[in-house]
């Protein structure tokens, strides 16, 4: 996960009822982050420091300063140790870091290809922002199945318009029978739907 999902009570919550692990980069303003981890002042390029979960929690939180005066933080249920990438060389590495580097490309897929064709309107209606994700989310994961199911590559407008109007027929039939509609507006249903107009 990237820091917009991932917290600390919803890694717990997943590994404990439903047995799934999480690796993500946490934001700073986390109230569930140790102030040690924060604080990057005084410590060493490269440097490490790691908390771990109280009593039967398995949850490790890692500090990299990978710059001066810059630091990231991961949470990880899936790893349950210290222990750092003696691949990465000189810059030493926790393996958690490089785990989530290493499958963290489906989350920057997801992100730029809901940037490039969205749904989403400027809103301070939050359940209306969160209907609008779950669309976005929705097409980019049909559209997977969909390439992975018929070996058909589609460009995703095509896909996304395609996908509106089979979503959006019966309606529009439904629509374009009422006897009584003006007739511009059931030709244009017509149009869409691609039928010829009664």
């Amino acid at each position: 996960m990237d820091n917009y999902f991932i917290s600390v009570p919803l890694a717990n919550d997943l590994y404990k009822n439903h047995k799934l692990t999480v690796v993500g980069t946490v934001r700073k303003n986390k109230p569930h982050i140790p102030a040690e981890l924060l604080h990057v002042k005084n410590r060493p390029l490269y440097s490490s420091i790691f908390a771990y979960g109280k009593h039967s929690n398995k949850c490790v939180m890692t500090s990299y300063v990978p710059k001066k005066r810059k630091n990231v933080i991961l949470l990880s249920t899936y790893h349950d140790d210290d222990s750092i990438d003696k691949e990465t060389g000189d810059v030493c590495k926790p393996e958690i870091i490089t785990f989530y580097n290493s499958t963290k490309g489906g989350v920057d897929v997801v992100d730029r290809l809901k940037s490039e064709y969205s749904v989403t309107r400027k809103s301070s209606r939050w359940p209306f922002t969160i209907f609008c994700t779950l669309l976005n989310i929705a097409t980019i994961n049909s559209q997977i199945i969909y390439r992975n199911n018929t070996q058909i590559i589609l460009r995703r407008r095509a896909y996304i318009t395609g996908l509106a109007k089979l979503l959006t027929a019966s309606h529009l039939q439904r629509r374009a029978s009422i006897p009584f509609r003006n007739i511009p507006l059931r030709q244009k249903i017509t149009n869409v739907l691609k039928k010829k107009s009664p």
